[in-house]
């Protein structure tokens, strides 16, 4: 999570530490890792006022969820052409094309190459995430197959909620299936068992769709529509 704080206050090394104002005018750092967790670049960057570097921290942990980040370092921003000519030049649709199906060629069997799995870069990205998510068999699973494509646990279950749905067991019984009571208040975070925001056991859930039977409820009472909330 990105960090903001005032170098004033906290840095022994600037000129205006210690700065003992509450509100003394100072610059506001926000401090925020490039994709790859733990391994990711640490950055830095200033801004005249704290909600300003809140924002910048806030957009910067949400590219990195839906795996859109850009380096600013790079020189690039939205909308800008990740391939050109050697004069600069963006490439033609056509010579795009023509270097995306070879490229496909290359990597998938010839039934797929035609088929919606090769028609563009994300759609192949998330079908190899949903290969793999749909053959997790525990949290850690789920943990690493994150940390591979650079994303958080939760983002993953809120894109590919289809791959978390199992045949009605909560995995490996760590955590207790949610009372009849919790059901009817579902939501993503509970849908993931997670009791709290330090709590990482709730991620071992299978996303289970809970049956009269296996809730409890009679046979004669009809749950109502699950989830309540849905993933987006």
């Amino acid at each position: 999570m990105a960090t903001v704080f005032q170098r004033c206050k906290t840095d022994k090394r600037n000129k205006n530490y210690p700065c003992e104002k509450v509100r003394c005018g100072h610059d506001w750092t926000v401090r925020f890792r490039e994709p790859g967790g733990r391994t990711g670049r640490q950055r830095e960057e200033s801004f005249p006022k704290k909600t300003q570097a809140e924002a910048h921290g806030n957009k910067m942990e949400s590219d990195k969820d839906q795996g859109v980040f850009i380096d600013p370092s790079a020189g690039l921003g939205p909308g800008d052409p990740m391939f050109t000519r050697e004069d600069g030049w963006s490439l033609s649709g056509a010579v795009y094309c023509g270097t995306w199906r070879e490229a496909r060629k290359a990597v998938l069997a010839a039934h797929e190459i035609d088929s919606p799995l090769g028609e563009s870069v994300s759609d192949l990205r998330d079908a190899r995430i949903s290969t793999w998510l749909s053959g997790h068999r525990t949290a850690l699973d789920v943990i690493v197959i994150a940390e591979r494509v650079r994303v958080s646990a939760l983002s993953l279950a809120r894109r590919f909620p289809h791959c978390f749905q199992a045949s009605g067991q909560v995995a490996n019984g760590l955590i207790e299936p949610p009372s009849p009571r919790t059901i009817w208040r579902a939501n993503p975070r509970a849908l993931l068992g997670i009791r709290s925001s330090a709590s990482i056991r709730g991620l071992t859930t299978d996303l289970t769709v809970l049956s009269p039977k296996a809730t409890g409820v009679g046979a004669s009472r009809s749950p109502r529509p699950w989830p309540l909330t849905p993933l987006s």
